[in-house]
């Protein structure tokens, strides 16, 4: 399965392995030692939306939050940030913009309507956005 981890930027260099710490949303609760994961760097936070994707090499419980222990693969080669969901965004009702089921709208809504930082499952579509922003 694919997952995206929404989280605040961290000093990552290529060859490392990094361990994220968030809460499960939206099926999260699911990942998996194996599974892909694409990593998003928190804009509210100082990053720059998606960084990279990897492997799961290891998850563990804590309390209420999911540690993630990922392996970079791919690295970003497109810039693709909040930016580009902005269209997909809340309009001035308090509703989506766009409420399609379309995978930038599907993501909008996983990375934007609970703001906290999380892990959550992504559709085969969804991945493959984010995906072609990578190299």
């Amino acid at each position: 399965m694919q997952y995206v981890i929404k989280t605040a930027p961290m000093d990552d260099s290529p060859s490392s392995s990094l361990r994220f710490c968030e809460r499960p949303m939206y099926g999260g609760g699911k990942i998996r030692a194996g599974d892909e994961v694409f990593v998003w760097y928190s804009e509210t936070q100082g990053g720059g939306g998606l960084s990279w994707s990897g492997r799961v090499d290891r998850v563990e419980r804590e309390h209420r939050r999911l540690c993630v222990t990922a392996s970079r693969i791919k690295s970003v080669t497109e810039s693709f940030g909040i930016a580009n969901l902005e269209p997909y965004r809340w309009s001035d009702e308090g509703k989506f913009v766009a409420d399609d089921g379309s995978p930038l709208s599907e993501l909008c809504r996983k990375l934007y309507t609970h703001s906290h930082n999380k892990v959550a499952a992504l559709t085969t579509e969804e991945a493959r956005v984010l995906d072609d922003c990578l190299g």
